[in-house]
């Protein structure tokens, strides 16, 4: 399947949302995340 939802925040912000929505609304499939850290950007 597909992903439909990419969530892209700092630090580990992401991961701990993407937790909190599982439990709130159950865990979907078509979902993910990607964290930022410092002196990390899309391109490295």
């Amino acid at each position: 399947m597909p992903v439909s939802i990419i969530i892209g925040m700092h630090g580990e912000v992401t991961r701990e949302l993407l937790k909190s929505t599982n439990i709130i609304i159950a865990r979907q499939d078509n979902v993910e995340f990607i964290t930022f850290v410092p002196c990390e950007n899309v391109t490295h």
